[in-house]
């Protein structure tokens, strides 16, 4: 069954349901559906270069069925640190920042979420020490996914950068482990 998307508060809050997460994917294999991905990331992301997986899939492996993931937008804009304080405590759900494996599916139904107003949707990490860290000064990295028709892909963006109030969205999923997939 396809993911489906449920618009909960328009410009606030979004449901994807159903999304399954391959944890095991490699970052170039999970990212290679979208040709217009920033390449770096599977240079980056080479288990082959001594890449620490744990800063793609949270040191997670197989697949796992997740009921819901959700898209949260703060309509301000906010440090990275910020963001992730927002999405901890958005409502009562209890949610933790994302992986970018968790926002994979999503590169799958991007132009659904562009056309109900998704430009943007990061993978914030739960700190900047499970981000992905440049080699060369040690600046936590965030992957993001970009939805829209011109150039759709998945990118990089230094975690330091502030995102904005009003084209940025936030994943993230429930405290709570989804179950695996038989």
């Amino acid at each position: 069954m396809p993911p489906r998307i449920e618009v909960v508060k328009a410009d606030e809050l979004i449901v994807v349901h159903d999304i399954v997460i391959d944890y095991d994917q490699l970052p170039a294999d999970a990212v290679g559906g979208l040709p217009h991905s920033n390449p770096l990331i599977a240079e980056k992301f080479d288990p082959s270069k001594k890449f620490d997986p744990s800063k793609w899939n949270g040191g997670r492996s197989g697949t796992l069925e997740v009921p819901r993931l959700y898209l949260i937008s703060p309509g301000a804009e906010l440090t990275t640190d910020d963001a992730r304080q927002f999405v901890r405590d958005y409502g009562e759900m209890k949610l933790a920042p994302s992986l970018p494996a968790d926002i994979v599916p999503l590169g799958k139904i991007r132009r659904k979420l562009w056309d109900i107003g998704v430009s943007f949707v990061a993978a914030l990490c739960e700190s900047k020490g499970q981000c992905w860290q440049e080699p060369k000064d040690g600046f936590p990295v965030v992957v993001y996914l970009y939805c829209g028709p011109y150039y759709p892909g998945f990118r990089l963006w230094c975690a330091g950068r502030k995102w904005s109030k009003d084209d940025d969205w936030f994943a993230g999923l429930p405290r709570e482990q989804p179950q695996d997939v038989p």
